[in-house]
C-alpha cells in the first residue's frame, strides 16, 4: 500500500488553507489527531486572539480532524452538531487527496512503538507490572490469537 508521509510543513501548508475560514471561530478538535491538528493551527497563527480553542465540542463552531478517511467521523460529528464546520488536515473525498494512501502524520510514532505503548495501557489498566517481560507475554498471546483466526 502506497504511505504519504506528511511533515509539520505540509501539516501547516494544508491548515493555513482553511485559515479564512477559521477566523473568529472557536474550534475543537476531534481526539487525538484532530487535537494535535488544532493545536498545531494555534501555533502556527501564534496567540492573534482570532481563534479560540474549546473543551468541549458543543463551545466550537468549528470541528478539526487529521484527515477524513471514509467520512463516517465526518458524519457522525455533524450529525450530533450540525451547525458546526468540519475540517480536516487531509479529505480522501477530494480529488487533491483521494490517491495519498496510507496518510503518515509527523505526530504519529511507528507502528512497533504505538503498539508497545498500547499494550502498556492495557497492563497498566489492569493494575499489572508494566515490564518488558510482561510486554511480551501479551505479545506472545496476541500473536498466538492471530495463529487461530
Amino acid at each position: 500500500m502506497k504511505k504519504t508521509y506528511l511533515t509539520w510543513a505540509d501539516v501547516e501548508n494544508r491548515l493555513l488553507k482553511h485559515l479564512d475560514e477559521l477566523e473568529d471561530e472557536v474550534i475543537c478538535g476531534v481526539p487525538r489527531g484532530g487535537m494535535l491538528a488544532c493545536w498545531s493551527i494555534i501555533d502556527f497563527i501564534g496567540d492573534s486572539g482570532e481563534l479560540c480553542f474549546a473543551s468541549k465540542p458543543e463551545d466550537a463552531s468549528v470541528v478539526i480532524d487529521d484527515i477524513i478517511d471514509s467520512g463516517r467521523t465526518k458524519e457522525r460529528w455533524l450529525k450530533k452538531y450540525p451547525h458546526h464546520k468540519f475540517i480536516a488536515v487531509v479529505d480522501k473525498t477530494t480529488e487533491e487527496d483521494k490517491d495519498l494512501g496510507w496518510v503518515v502524520f509527523p505526530w504519529e510514532k511507528d507502528k512497533e512503538s504505538d503498539y508497545d505503548e498500547t499494550i502498556t495501557r492495557v497492563l497498566e489498566h489492569n493494575n499489572l507490572d508494566v515490564n518488558s517481560k510482561n510486554i511480551e507475554v501479551v505479545k506472545s498471546v496476541i500473536n498466538n490469537l492471530k495463529i487461530g483466526e
